[in-house]
């Protein structure tokens, strides 16, 4: 079953969505307009441990729940995965709200945590480092996009809040969640790697998709191990991430989008990001990737290196209009490493 979410920008008024991964169920509510903006100080961290889908769990207590869940994941399953449905958004619409996007301002940036790069990808810019995840809930099986990121303990990836939480209150948390690195057409170059651990901002949990929602939708996995008993930093090799800094970036992004080949193949795209408002709210976006749902989690970097196949992690794909003109991330802000610290403690 698919299920479909609409949000709107105060101006102009337009219809969006989230970009795969879990929606929240039909009848959720998020902040209302002039909802005062998130405290940027200390938000809440929403913790999870990441289970196994009620008929897998006679298989997690044969084996353990990470091996369930790399057994689940067949690739006629991962096939069958489905982004969710997005909702109609006109071109007109698209350059209305561009007319309104204002001067970027310049914005501190913090020290960068370090990347960490795997071996030369003779076929660059397709990445290892990124992926494709694949995770079930109630409503059946989904896709989002992820990527590692370089952490002491080398087993954590990036992604969208709404990938491992429906938000809102009647939202829920994935289970059966595996991250793919360099995903291509059902096949696993470097093994898959099980989710143990998630985390998210509490911001995501409890408001969904809303202004207040999508500026806290980033999230990251703590993974175990793959068949070959790597983490997956040593696999592949994982981004960095800087924070703050300009709206106006140079960027690469990567996802797996649905509406191109069945999302089957990883796609990247070169764009220079700008600022979109939204209530008290302001979020990076980029135009004409064309990127629709299971994009989201994908990361948006800059600097990326070919040779070593990473970048600096500046955000990730959130949410965008059903035409896919435009894809947007939260601003990554001293949340984001905060966040990531969690992640790395387990």
């Amino acid at each position: 079953m698919r299920h479909r979410t609409l949000v709107r920008l105060a101006i102009p008024a337009v219809a969006l969505t989230v970009l795969g991964g879990l929606a929240p169920a039909a009848g959720a509510t998020g902040a209302g307009a002039g909802a005062p903006a998130a405290d940027a100080e200390s938000p809440g961290i929403a913790a999870h441990e990441m289970g196994v889908s009620d008929d897998l769990a006679a298989a997690a207590r044969r084996t353990s729940p990470q091996r369930a869940v790399l057994d689940y994941w067949t690739p006629a399953r991962m096939r069958a995965a489905t982004p969710v449905e997005t909702p109609s958004y006109t071109a007109a619409d698209l350059r209305e709200a561009a007319e309104e996007v204002e001067t970027t301002p310049l914005r501190q940036v913090t020290k960068p945590v370090a990347a960490t790069g795997g071996a030369a990808r003779a076929a660059a810019p397709f990445s290892s480092v990124a992926g494709k995840v694949f995770f079930s809930n109630s409503q059946g099986n989904f896709i989002c996009s992820a990527a590692a990121i370089n952490s002491t303990s080398k087993s954590v990836v990036s992604t969208a809040g709404h990938c491992l939480h429906g938000g809102g209150p009647t939202g829920e948390w994935a289970s059966n969640w595996v991250f793919v690195p360099g995903y291509n057409r059902g096949k696993a170059p470097k093994g898959a790697f099980a989710a143990t651990n998630g985390f998210a901002m509490q911001d995501w949990v409890d408001n969904g998709a809303s202004a207040a929602g999508f500026n806290r939708d980033f999230a990251f996995a703590r993974l175990g191990r793959n068949k070959k008993k790597q983490t997956v930093v040593g696999a592949v090799g994982g981004n960095g991430l800087t924070v703050g800094g300009e709206y106006a970036l140079n960027l690469r992004v990567f996802g797996y989008p649905g509406n191109i080949a069945n999302g089957e193949v990883q796609k990247t795209c070169a764009k220079k990001s700008e600022k979109i408002d939204w209530e008290t709210y302001s979020y990076r976006a980029v135009a004409g990737c064309g990127f629709g749902g299971g994009s989201s989690g994908g990361p948006w970097v800059t600097g990326y290196n070919t040779k070593k196949d990473v970048g600096q992690l500046r955000g990730i794909t959130s949410f965008g209009p059903a035409d896919n003109s435009f894809i947007a991330t939260p601003y990554f802000d001293k949340n984001v490493p905060n966040l990531l610290k969690a992640a790395d403690k387990g």
